[in-house]
């Protein structure tokens, strides 16, 4: 009988005599062979270099009251982060002493057997429409401050926001109610002082100037970069 048939190692075709011929060859059967058992030998060497560098882990797994150490090897992060679980009260454990705590390794396995229910982000309720908003560009205007002043005073105060059409809208009556509070009413002022002009006029520095505004309360006003005085007050403190 002839069949033809592939040959399992080098992968030619030859005719064999029988159905239970595998190779070509005596060659290509002992190559296969040779080959089998250098495959059973390094699956063993791959299965000792396993154990040996999982051998820490094996053993952490067969304990049934870990460390600290233990624990963060064995989750794999930090013992830092293990102590903060722990006074979370995410991890339960037992301190035996000051340099001594355990943990069960039940305990462990039971966190992770729990349904896992994510984080819900809070939404902050829209608020009715009927509240009036300024935009920043409008209290900009409105108290002659700069972006960043507004912002430092939102954060400060909590005022309340919320965002319409990509721009940030700010609570109108807290921001008024915050001024009305901060700053004096100057609409009927009609007559101002530069601080240049009263450096000039009363021979004093511009810090000088500054504080006095700062201690005396006196009545300001911002154009852009430059701050204008209440005339009237500035010569009642100066002609004393």
């Amino acid at each position: 009988m002839y069949l033809n048939r592939i040959c399992k190692y080098c992968g030619n075709e030859f005719v064999a005599r029988t159905t239970q011929t595998k190779y070509c060859s005596h060659k290509c059967s002992q190559r296969s062979y040779k080959a089998r058992v250098r495959n059973v030998k390094k699956k063993k060497s791959d299965n000792q270099t396993f154990l040996i560098r999982n051998k820490p882990i094996i053993d952490v797994i067969a304990k049934e009251f870990l460390t600290v150490k233990d624990t963060a090897l064995l989750l794999n992060i930090s013992t830092k982060t293990i102590y903060r679980l722990i006074e979370k009260g995410t991890i339960k454990a037992i301190r035996l002493s000051e340099r001594k705590v355990l943990v069960k390794r039940t305990d462990i396995d039971k966190e992770f057997t729990k349904d896992y229910k994510p984080a819900v982000k809070k939404v902050k309720p829209i608020p009715p429409p009927e509240i009036e908003y300024y935009t920043y560009k409008e209290i900009e205007q409105i108290y002659n401050l700069s972006k960043n002043s507004v912002w430092k005073i939102i954060k400060k105060q909590k005022i309340p926001t919320i965002m319409r059409n990509n721009k940030l809208h700010i609570d109108k009556i807290k921001i008024d109610r915050y001024f009305k509070r901060t700053r004096k009413d100057v609409s009927h002022i009609t007559e101002w002082y530069s601080v240049q002009d009263v450096v000039e006029k009363y021979n004093v520095g511009e810090r000088q100037v500054h504080r006095k505004v700062y201690e005396k309360k006196i009545p300001k006003r911002r154009d852009g970069r430059f701050v204008y005085l209440s005339k009237s007050d500035i010569d009642k403190v100066y002609s004393k």
